[in-house]
C-alpha cells in the first residue's frame, strides 16, 4: 500500500536491480574495491616517499606553487583559483606518491600499456585488489625503518652515557686507589690502633651475623606456620566444598535416577513376562508334538473297547473368536501394558487349546452334554493343523510386540527431547519477549526526547539564519580586506617556504652525510629552534597560520605542501 515518507525497500531493490545500478556497483566494488580520500592517502603514506624521491618533488612543488602564485595575482578571481590549484595539486602529489609506492604491482598489457594499481578520482584513490594492503605492508615496513634509526641514537647515547659512567667510576675508583696508598703509608704508624679497631669490628660483625640468623630462622618458622594454617584452613574449606557439591548434586540427580530405575523396572517386568510367555509357548509346542506322535502311535494299535459313560462336565462360557487381523490391529493401538496383557492372555488360551487337545474324546451321555457337544468333532489331524496355526500367530504377535515397545522407547526419548528443546525455546522467547518491551519503552521516551530537542533545534536555527546574514555581510568585507592584503601573505610565504626547504636540505645532506651523531642532533636541536622562534613570532604578530593567527604543528607535517595549505586553508 502506497503511503506518503514511506519506502517500500523491496520494490526500490527491485528498481535498482532492473536500472542496473547494482550490477555496477558489484563490478565496480569488484575491480577497486577499496577507496581514500586524497588529502587522507597523502597523510597516511607519504612516509612511502624516499629522501630523495621527496626533496625532488618538494622543489618541483614550490617551483609550481610560485608560478601559480604569481598568475592568481594576475586574475580577478585569485581564491577560487586558488582553492582549484590547490586541488590538482593534491591530486597530481596522491598520483606521484601512489605511483612510485605502488610500482612494484604495476602490470604491463599487451605488452606496451602499463596497468597501474590504482585510479586517480577528482577526490579519492580507488585502489585495485591488493594494492592497499601492500600498502600498508610498505608503511608497517618504512616505520620500522624510522624506528630503527631512532633507536640507533637512542642506543649511542646510552652507550655514550653508560661510557661516561664507567670513565667518572674508573677516575673515582683511581682516587680512591691513591688515597689509599697514601692512607696506608700513614696507617703504618698506628698498626697498635688499627689491631684493637679490628678486634672490634670483627666482634660487632658477630654479633650483626647471629642476629641476621636468628631473624632469619624466626622468619622461617612463622612462614611454615603460616603455610600450615592457610594449608589446613584451604583444605577444609575444599572439604566443605566438595560435601556440598556432592549433596547438590545428588539432590539434582536422585530424582532423575528414581525415575529411570521406575522406568527400568518396567521394561524388565514387560521383560520377564514376555519370556515367560515365549516359555509357556515352548512348553505348548513340545506338549503337541508329543500329542502328534502318541495320535500316531494310536491310529496303527487296534481301536480299544467303548469307554464308561463320563459325568457332565461343568459348563464353560462361550468366548467368540477374535480374528487374527483384529488381534494385530489392537495390539497396535493398545499401550505397552496392554500389548503384554493381550500376549499373555493369547498364551493362555493357545496353552488351553493344547491342553485340550491332549485330553481324551468325550462321548455325550445326558441331554445337556448332546447340546452343548459340537456335532462335527474335530479330528487330532485338525486339531494339530490349527495349534500350529495358533502357535505361528503367537509367535509372530511376540515379536511384533517388541518391535512394537523399542519403538515406543525411541518415539518417548524422541518426544523427551523435543519437550526439553521446545520449553528451552519458550523460555528464550519470553527472555526476548521481556528484553523487547523494555527496549520499546526506552525508545518511545527516547523519541520524546528528540522531539523536543528538534523543536528546540529549529528556534537555534532561526536564530543562526539571522546571525548567517549578518556574517555574509561582515565576510564579504573581509574579502575584500583579504584581497588586499593577499599579495603581502603570498610574498612572506615564498620567503618562508625557501627558507623552510634550504634548511631542510641542510637537515637531510648532514643527516646522510654526516657521521658524527652529536652534531647531527645539534643541527637538529638548532632546525627546531629556529622553528619555534619564528613560529612564536607568527603568534606574537597574528601571522601566517591556523585560524586565529595560531599556527598548528598537528594540522600537517613539515612539507612545502602542508604549509602551503595551511597559509589557504
Amino acid at each position: 500500500m502506497k503511503r506518503p515518507l514511506v519506502m517500500m525497500h523491496m520494490s526500490t531493490v527491485e528498481q535498482l536491480r532492473c536500472a542496473g545500478v547494482v550490477a555496477a556497483v558489484t563490478i565496480s566494488r569488484s575491480a577497486f574495491p577499496n577507496r581514500l580520500e586524497h588529502d587522507l592517502v597523502l597523510d597516511r603514506f607519504k612516509s612511502l616517499w624516499k629522501k630523495g624521491a621527496l626533496a625532488a618533488h618538494d622543489h618541483d612543488m614550490s617551483d609550481n606553487n610560485n608560478n601559480n602564485a604569481s598568475s592568481s595575482m594576475l586574475t580577478d578571481d585569485s581564491e577560487h583559483d586558488g582553492m582549484m590549484m590547490g586541488a590538482e595539486q593534491l591530486k597530481q602529489d596522491v598520483d606521484d606518491l601512489l605511483t612510485h609506492a605502488l610500482k612494484p604491482m604495476q602490470t604491463k598489457k599487451g605488452g606496451t600499456i602499463i596497468v597501474k594499481a590504482f585510479v586517480i578520482g577528482r577526490t579519492r584513490a580507488y585502489f585495485r585488489a591488493g594494492a592497499l594492503e601492500f600498502l600498508e605492508a610498505e608503511r608497517l615496513r618504512g616505520l620500522g625503518r624510522w624506528a630503527v634509526a631512532i633507536q640507533r641514537i637512542v642506543r649511542g647515547f646510552v652507550a655514550r652515557t653508560a661510557f661516561l659512567l664507567k670513565r667518572n667510576a674508573a677516575i673515582r675508583a683511581i682516587a680512591h686507589m691513591r688515597q689509599f696508598i697514601t692512607r696506608r703509608r700513614y696507617l703504618k704508624l698506628r698498626r697498635a690502633c688499627i689491631v684493637g679497631q679490628c678486634w672490634i669490628r670483627v666482634k660487632r660483625a658477630i654479633r650483626l651475623v647471629w642476629a641476621m640468623r636468628r631473624a632469619k630462622s624466626v622468619t622461617d618458622i612463622q612462614t611454615r606456620w603460616r603455610m600450615y594454617t592457610a594449608r589446613a584452613a584451604f583444605f577444609k574449606c575444599r572439604d566443605a566444598a566438595s560435601v556440598i557439591q556432592a549433596l547438590a548434586r545428588g539432590s539434582m540427580q536422585r530424582p532423575k535416577f528414581r525415575a529411570a530405575l521406575t522406568e527400568k523396572k518396567e521394561e524388565a517386568k514387560l521383560e520377564n513376562k514376555l519370556l515367560t510367555l515365549q516359555r509357556k509357548l515352548e512348553e505348548a509346542e513340545k506338549k503337541r508334538v508329543a500329542a502328534e506322535k502318541k495320535a500316531e502311535e494310536a491310529k496303527k494299535r487296534p481301536p480299544p473297547p467303548p469307554p464308561a459313560p463320563v459325568p457332565p462336565p461343568r459348563e464353560a462360557s462361550p468366548r467368540p473368536a477374535t480374528p487374527v487381523g483384529e488381534t494385530a490391529d489392537q495390539a497396535r493401538s493398545a499401550p505397552p501394558s496392554a500389548v503384554a496383557a493381550g500376549a499373555a492372555a493369547a498364551a493362555v488360551a493357545s496353552v488351553a487349546v493344547v491342553a485340550s487337545a491332549e485330553a481324551p474324546p468325550v462321548t455325550p451321555t445326558t441331554p445337556h452334554q448332546l447340546a452343548t457337544f459340537p456335532q462335527s468333532p474335530l479330528t487330532p489331524m485338525q486339531l494339530t493343523v490349527q495349534q500350529q496355526h495358533l502357535m505361528d500367530e503367537s509367535g509372530k504377535m511376540l515379536e511384533y510386540l517388541r518391535k512394537e515397545v523399542f519403538k515406543l522407547r525411541t518415539q518417548n526419548t524422541q518426544l523427551r527431547t523435543d519437550f526439553d528443546l521446545l520449553k528451552e525455546n519458550n523460555q528464550r522467547l519470553m527472555d526476548a519477549n521481556a528484553s523487547a518491551g523494555a527496549s520499546f519503552a526506552a525508545l518511545n521516551q527516547h523519541a520524546k526526547q528528540l522531539n523536543k530537542q528538534n523543536q528546540r533545534l529549529q528556534a537555534e536555527v532561526q536564530s543562526y539564519k539571522e546571525q548567517f546574514q549578518k556574517v555574509n555581510l561582515a565576510q564579504v568585507e573581509i574579502k575584500e580586506e583579504l584581497k588586499m592584503k593577499q599579495a603581502t601573505y603570498i610574498a612572506e610565504v615564498q620567503s618562508r617556504l625557501q627558507y623552510q626547504k634550504t634548511l631542510a636540505r641542510i637537515v637531510d645532506t648532514v643527516q646522510d652525510r654526516c657521521r658524527d651523531t652529536r652534531l647531527v642532533e645539534d643541527v637538529l636541536a638548532m632546525s627546531d629552534e629556529c622553528e619555534s622562534e619564528y613560529l612564536g613570532e607568527t603568534r606574537q604578530h597574528g601571522g601566517i597560520g591556523a585560524p586565529g593567527g595560531a599556527f598548528d604543528p598537528q594540522s600537517g607535517d613539515d612539507s612545502v605542501l602542508s604549509r602551503f595549505k595551511n597559509f589557504f586553508g
